[in-house]
Formats: structure tokens, C-alpha cells, sequence
């Protein structure tokens, strides 16, 4: 019968060993060939089963079987082997396989992997080949938005990545900025000026203007207040002795001279007064 071979002296059939094979009938005490032929790489002799691990291992006792089985995916074999390897980390392969091959970059995979490797998650990526259980995540000024990356995005000028393994950067909050690629936190504008969310610099606020103390807005000075230079963080009061009513409608309080002296005949003792 097939799956044997003739003993030494071709009087009786034996079974063939582990890791071999014979499609051709033995035939008693006359056979056809004096021994069985290794199992082809990527399959494993017998009868075999994938265990609760992914290993390919026998059912137990003799390979005495007439065909080789395939090696399931994310296994492998050499020829003559009478069971298959499961694929170690950061390798793969399909069913039937002689070797099991390292993942691309931008993949990785487990042990016993299957064919195709996993692409690397959003926030992560693989710079290398043969990356095993897990790719590294993106470090801080960095983002991955799709899978599959070798290499993390560094984010923009305006933005900011503060922890590791992002998908996407963060815009900068009103009143901070980031000039640089790859932020890993914004900075504070300066006292005196502003800016607005995800913006690279920071603005001064004009003559006749103040920050506002949180510095996202210029405010006007108004009646009996100035501002003669630019980028001031408040108004300066008009002193004792002169005032100013207009609330800033008719022209910018920008320079000393917007405080008008006292009429002869009246007089202001305090600063900052409209009249």
C-alpha cells in the first residue's frame, strides 16, 4: 500500500518515517521504490493539525501517510521536516511556505503570523524591517494620521504634538504660538501681544492700544488714557492737569499730547480723568 517502502531485504512493507512520504504502493514483497521521499519544504509529513498555539504539530505516532500536509500560514518547514515552525515575530508567511519572510517597513507581526503583515496603527510607525509585536509610537512633535507609516510627520508651524503615539497635532491655544516644525508645546506671546489659535508668531498691538491681560486682543485706550508706543500691555492715565473725553471715536489716543491741559479758570488734581 502507498505510505510504505520494502524492508532491507524486500520481504515485507514498513511504514515510512517521519518527515517522508511514498505514493506508491509497496506492493507486499516487490516495491517500486526502496525508500520513501522527504517531505517538500513547507509541508509536514502526516497527519497534522494546527494546535491551540498556530503550531503545526502531529496527531501522535508514526508518519506512515502516502502525502505531505501544507504548513498553515504563519508557518514554515525545510524539506524532510516531519512538522512546520511557527513564523517568530516580526516575520510571516503564506500557507505552503519554505521560510517565513521579515515584514516591510511600516508593518510588524506577531509569532505565527500569517501573510501579510500588519500595518503599522495611526500614531505609530516602523522604521525598519523584521519588526516584531508592535510598532513604536510617534515621539512628541510628531503624528502618524494613516497606518502603514516608516516614518512619523513632524507638526506644523502653529501646532503641537505634547504626548507621544498621536494621530493628528493640536492648534495652538489664542494667545501662545509655535514657529517651529515639530512643537512640542506653544509658547506665550510677550506682554503687549496677541495672537490668534494655531498661529506661528505673535503680533504687537499697535500705538493708541493695550493687550487685553490675556493677550488674545488689543483694546483702545480711552478717555484720559494713551498708548504712544507699540506693543504696550495698558494705557498710560493722562496726569494731574490735563484730560481727555473723547473715548477714542475721533482719534487714537497714541501720544502724550492726546491729554489736553486744563482750561484757565479749572484745574484736576487726579489721573486718568475725562474732564
Amino acid at each position: 500500500q502507498s505510505g510504505q517502502h520494502p524492508n532491507s531485504d524486500a520481504s515485507s512493507c514498513v511504514d515510512c518515517g517521519a518527515g517522508t512520504y511514498s505514493a506508491v504502493n509497496c506492493g507486499g514483497s516487490v516495491g517500486f521504490k526502496s525508500s520513501c521521499d522527504f517531505c517538500p519544504a513547507g509541508s509536514c509529513g502526516g497527519d497534522c493539525h494546527i494546535n491551540g498555539v498556530g503550531n503545526c504539530a502531529p496527531l501522535g505516532g508514526e508518519y506512515s501517510y502516502d502525502l505531505c500536509d501544507s504548513c498553515a500560514a504563519g508557518t514554515s518547514s525545510s524539506a524532510g521536516s516531519p512538522s512546520c515552525t511557527e513564523c517568530e515575530a516580526g516575520k510571516s508567511s503564506p500557507e505552503g511556505a519554505e521560510i517565513c519572510v521579515s515584514c516591510d517597513e511600516g508593518k510588524y507581526s506577531s509569532v505565527g503570523s500569517p501573510s501579510p503583515c500588519t500595518e503599522c496603527e495611526v500614531g505609530k510607525f516602523a522604521d525598519t524591517k523584521n519588526t516584531a509585536n508592535s510598532c513604536r509610537p510617534c515621539n512628541e512633535g510628531t503624528f502618524a494620521e494613516v497606518v502603514g507609516l516608516t516614518l512619523c510627520e513632524s507638526c506644523g508651524v502653529g501646532k503641537y504634538a505634547g504626548q507621544k503615539n498621536l494621530d493628528a497635532c493640536e492648534s495652538c491655544q489664542p494667545g501662545r504660538y509655535q514657529g517651529s516644525l515639530g512643537g512640542k508645546e506653544c509658547d506665550p506671546c510677550n506682554s503687549g501681544e496677541i495672537s490668534q489659535a494655531a498661529s506661528s508668531s505673535c503680533n504687537a498691538c499697535e500705538k493708541g492700544k493695550k493687550e487685553n491681560g490675556v493677550r488674545t486682543a488689543c483694546e483702545i485706550c480711552t478717555y484720559g488714557s494713551f498708548a504712544d508706543i507699540v506693543g504696550s500691555s495698558s494705557c498710560q492715565l493722562c496726569p494731574p492737569g490735563r484730560y481727555n473725553s473723547d473715548e477714542n471715536t475721533l482719534s487714537k489716543h497714541d501720544e502724550p499730547g492726546d491729554c489736553l491741559v486744563c482750561e484757565a479758570g479749572n484745574y484736576q488734581e487726579n489721573s486718568g480723568m475725562k474732564e
